[in-house]
């Protein structure tokens, strides 16, 4: 390891108080303290930083990205063009829209049934479907999602409407009823190694797992066919990033399939993923 003491920025949303920073933010900062070197959490959207006093700037707590995407594009170019960015510049600006997820299909990766709504008046859903969620390529916390009975189809289409009146592109994706028991699974990877999983469930009556929605979050062991999945989605992968989150479901075959692969600003849950924070911090050094 390099142990040249290095100065590190942490990029998060801005706050209006500062004690409502993110804890693993504060986790992350005072590791990399621990660790010898400097550390500072920064605003993103701070034009006044300059980052080429920086040895590196990682993406973290920026969960109002999708609200201001080209901003928040143009701002990550320039840092990247000033320190090294993580994740890269390249990674994020394929990463902010599901549409990747296709392009994994393609590559062999299994992926939730997914249709990208190119024509309002033209969506075509398979008729083994029996419910739907609507929401956009370019989103964040479950923001414009929505839940449809497959018999409803004017529902359907006018929730896809009210996204594309949005300036964004919709989706549709096949509702995975495993969501409720199994949950959505999210596997954190450092490096290429997984460190820590959750299991993420839906209150009762609910679709949306985050908490702010009701969802409850339990800490789980990831088993033998999860690991073999994420191999193969690894495996699948041009570029391993420094760091990124897997979320997959079960089907209907109870095989498992990928809802999203978090590479921009994923929820890495470090205050409960030690390992994840050692090595997060350690690799990111290595790095730089």
């Amino acid at each position: 390891m390099n142990n040249t003491k290095k100065k590190i920025a942490i990029l998060v949303e801005r706050k209006i108080n500062h004690l409502l920073t993110h804890v693993d933010d504060i986790l992350l900062n005072n590791a990399f303290k621990k660790m010898g070197h400097d550390s500072e959490i920064i605003f993103w959207d701070d034009n006044t930083v300059d980052y080429s006093q920086y040895d590196g700037a990682i993406i973290r707590s920026c969960w109002d990205y999708d609200k201001r995407l080209t901003e928040f594009l143009d701002r990550m170019r320039e840092i990247s063009k000033q320190t090294t960015l993580f994740n890269s510049y390249e990674i994020i600006s394929v990463n902010v829209d599901k549409r990747y997820l296709l392009d994994l299909q393609k590559k062999g990766v299994p992926i939730v049934p997914t249709i990208i709504v190119n024509n309002l008046e033209d969506i075509k859903l398979l008729d083994n479907w029996s419910q739907v969620i609507v929401k956009p390529t370019v989103s964040a916390s479950g923001r414009d999602t929505s839940l449809h009975s497959i018999d409803n189809k004017q529902d359907i289409i006018d929730s896809c409407r009210a996204i594309v009146e949005k300036g964004k592109i919709a989706m549709i994706q096949q509702y995975q009823k495993s969501v409720e028991q199994y949950g959505e699974r999210s596997s954190v990877i450092i490096a290429g190694e997984i460190t820590f999983t959750m299991k993420k469930i839906p209150k009762s009556g609910g679709f949306l797992v985050h908490t702010h929605h009701g969802g409850k979050y339990i800490p789980v062991d990831i088993t033998l066919q999860e690991q073999k999945f994420i191999n193969l989605l690894l495996n699948k992968l041009e570029q391993i990033p420094l760091y990124m989150r897997v979320d997959y479901l079960k089907g209907e075959n109870d095989n498992i399939h990928l809802l999203e692969l978090e590479q921009i600003e994923p929820n890495l849950y470090l205050s409960k993923n030690k390992k994840g924070l050692m090595l997060l911090t350690k690799e990111m050094i290595k790095r730089i």
